[in-house]
């Protein structure tokens, strides 16, 4: 809300670009119906409204406000469609410009939502970057913050979690042994997933340093590309006796070909990840959050 004195009296006037909501709790007198024929008309909406709306009175302009304190719990079903437009946007673009993405996140089992948040991790480390008079150091620390939380996204399927748990990425050698556990009676069933964890380790196929190397290679590069190069070469659970026998020379570069060549490490794609794995069918409750949200999969091509 915005006053504008006249020669007789002020104006209170919600200028085009307002950012009010719909919903929220109002001042005093509550003038609930003048509320709602605002919100009929666009002037009260939930994001950018495109036009001015001039108030009878200062008592009909305050009135009818919301609470400033409640602007930042209030979403309006307008918000929500805006939200989903922008994501259809985001997603419909990477099918078009990309389909080799989305090719592979419908193969690592990643959904619209979780390429969306795979892609936010990247542009907010670039959008650091990018800032004036940013550190090398705060360069380095977004890159790797952007690539580890990137890769535990994909990881676990597009969503938060435990990458050992949820991953589906694995080594023979991983694999062999959650065989093994699943097969031993003195382990009991619901200490079958632990007794694997506590074994294995996340390993980056192509460490972090060298995915900061090409891209720092690269200035201009863009959000897509470092997105392709992760989910090309997705980080993978692998015995800690494993990771223990790659070369020191090969710890934070090179490919996964020279890096797991020695060490005899053979990384394969499966059907389910080990809670599911452990699970034998049993269906697992499923946490809803504050910050649930349900799969959106990418439409058939």
């Amino acid at each position: 809300m915005l006053a504008r004195q006249s020669a007789i009296r002020p104006k209170f006037r919600v200028r085009g670009g307002s950012t009010a909501l719909r919903q929220g709790r109002v001042y005093k007198k509550k003038k609930v119906s003048l509320r709602d024929q605002l919100v009929r008309d666009a002037v009260l909406i939930g994001h950018a409204a495109d036009r001015d709306h001039d108030f009878s009175s200062a008592s009909a302009a305050g009135d009818t406000r919301l609470a400033a304190r409640t602007r930042r719990r209030a979403r309006s079903a307008t918000d929500n469609q805006l939200a989903r437009f922008s994501l259809s946007v985001t997603v419909d673009a990477m099918n078009q410009h990309d389909p080799i993405i989305v090719t592979r996140c419908r193969e690592l089992g990643i959904d619209q939502h979780g390429l969306v948040s795979i892609t936010n991790f990247v542009r907010a480390a670039m959008y650091h970057i990018a800032l004036p008079g940013t550190l090398p150091a705060d360069q380095h620390l977004a890159i790797d913050n952007a690539v580890r939380r990137a890769t535990n996204r994909i990881a676990c399927q597009g969503r938060h979690g435990d990458s050992r748990s949820m991953s589906r990425v694995l080594s023979r050698g991983a694999l062999r042994l959650r065989e093994a556990i699943l097969a031993d009676p003195a382990i009991p069933a619901g200490k079958k997933l632990g007794h694997w964890r506590s074994q294995v380790t996340d390993e980056h196929q192509e460490p972090v340093r060298e995915v900061e190397r090409r891209w720092g290679a690269t200035p201009d590069i863009a959000a897509e590309t470092v997105v392709a190069w992760l989910l090309e070469r997705p980080s993978a659970i692998i015995l800690r006796e494993e990771e223990r026998r790659i070369a020191n020379a090969h710890r934070h570069s090179g490919a996964p070909e020279e890096r797991y060549a020695e060490p005899g490490i053979i990384i394969e794609l499966v059907e389910l990840g080990a809670a599911d794995f452990f699970a034998q069918g049993r269906v697992r409750p499923q946490r809803k959050s504050a910050y649930h949200v349900e799969r959106l999969p990418f439409a058939d091509a």
